[in-house]
């Protein structure tokens, strides 16, 4: 198990910054951000994410690639987030402590130069497609 995550985790980079094009993205029942980018570094046994919401909201997150599951707190609430790989799709799971769950799920296309984000929030039910370009 450790060759295959090693094999993978060095063919899929989403390393980089991603500015999103809202055009090309779908929110359903959530309304768009005026701007969002991200900043994301990885490692074999991490990737970490950089998120800016319109010109002040930035948020910190953590996805073990590792198997671990990592605890981090967010406005107030903790949050346990996991991460694995399917081939070369990311799947990030983000618990809440009051009770919503986020799954995401990480794509490149267009040469690595485009990242698509699928989420579907459980509990509140919907999902939104996040398309970003690569700066």
């Amino acid at each position: 198990m450790t060759l295959l995550f090693a094999v993978f985790a060095a063919t899929v980079s989403f390393q980089g910054n991603w500015i999103l094009d809202a055009k090309a993205s779908t929110f359903g029942n959530f309304p768009a951000p005026s701007a969002m980018t991200q900043e994301v570094t990885q490692t074999a046994a991490e990737i970490r994410l950089k998120q800016t919401l319109g010109k002040n909201t930035v948020r910190d997150y953590v996805f073990p690639l590792d198997g671990r599951t990592v605890t981090a707190e967010r406005s107030g609430n903790s949050w346990a987030t996991t991460a694995s790989w399917e081939g070369e799709m990311l799947h990030v799971r983000q618990q809440s402590s009051f009770g919503i769950t986020f799954l995401e799920r990480w794509t490149l296309s267009d040469g690595g130069k485009t990242l698509t984000v699928k989420r579907t929030m459980e509990g509140e039910k919907g999902t939104m497609v996040m398309v970003f370009r690569k700066n």
